[in-house]
C-alpha cells in the first residue's frame, strides 16, 4: 500500500514517526522511536499533513510499519 503522493524515490526514504497515541504521539511529542515506518518524502509528507482521514493514516501507518519490521528481521536488524 503506498500513500497517492507515493514518489517511489528510494533516496528519499526516511524513518517515519507514529502520529498513533498509542504509541507515544501526543501534542508536541513524537512516538517512540520504535515505532517507525520506512518512507519515502512522497508518503512521509502524505502521512503528516495530507487531508486524508485519520482511519486512512492509521490504517496505512499499521501497514507500513509492519514492512518495515519484516525487513528490518529479514536483514538481521532486529531478532
Amino acid at each position: 500500500m503506498h500513500s497517492p503522493m507515493c514518489n517511489g524515490d528510494r533516496a528519499t526514504v526516511v524513518a517515519a514517526h507514529s502520529n498513533l497515541q498509542c504509541h507515544g504521539k501526543g501534542r508536541g511529542l513524537k512516538s517512540h522511536d520504535c515505532f517507525v515506518a520506512f518512507l519515502c518524502s512522497g508518503c512521509h509528507s502524505w502521512y503528516d499533513q495530507g487531508q486524508a482521514k485519520k482511519s486512512e493514516k492509521d490504517s496505512y501507518f499499521w501497514s507500513a510499519f509492519s514492512r518495515t519490521l519484516l525487513r528490518l528481521l529479514d536483514r538481521g536488524v532486529i531478532k
